[in-house]
């Protein structure tokens, strides 16, 4: 009966390790496989975070662009239109300067030919009828007036 009893306890003990070691392994499957499942949700997470976050990234760097190319092109036309402005003031200039010397030409022919017109508009000769009191004749004859 020792034997028997024995062989029982023995077989009981053996069975009592193997279902126990069968519950850890199926509580251990059980643990791995919700960790497995947990990090397999969390690793999903974090992609679609750092998605959201790349496509946010991207529509503010596409509205970046678009506002630089919408500043640069405001500038670019500022600037044309900054350039065409000095282009026509510097032509503007340009005329005055041709008008002054033109005038200054004819003022100058006009002296030599000894013809200057007056601030009233008459025409001075070199020999005028009445000279200014206090003025020399000569003076008066070229329309100077002495007064520069």
């Amino acid at each position: 009966m020792r034997q028997s009893a024995s062989d029982e306890v023995i077989d009981a003990a053996k069975r009592m390790y193997f279902e126990q070691r069968l519950r850890k392994a199926q509580e251990t499957r059980a643990i791995s496989a919700s960790a497995s499942k947990e990090r397999t949700e969390n690793k999903n997470a974090f992609h679609k975070e750092q998605l959201s976050k790349k496509n946010k990234v991207k529509t503010d760097r596409q509205y970046t662009l678009r506002a630089k190319e919408t500043l640069s092109s405001k500038k670019a036309q500022a600037a044309a239109a900054l350039r065409e402005k000095k282009a026509q003031l510097a032509e503007m200039n340009k005329q005055q300067m041709q008008e002054r010397y033109t005038a200054r030409q004819r003022l100058v022919t006009e002296v030599a030919l000894g013809k200057v017109w007056n601030e009233e508009g008459a025409l001075l000769l070199n020999s005028p009828s009445k000279p200014t009191p206090g003025k020399p004749a000569s003076a008066t004859a070229t329309g100077m007036g002495g007064d520069y």
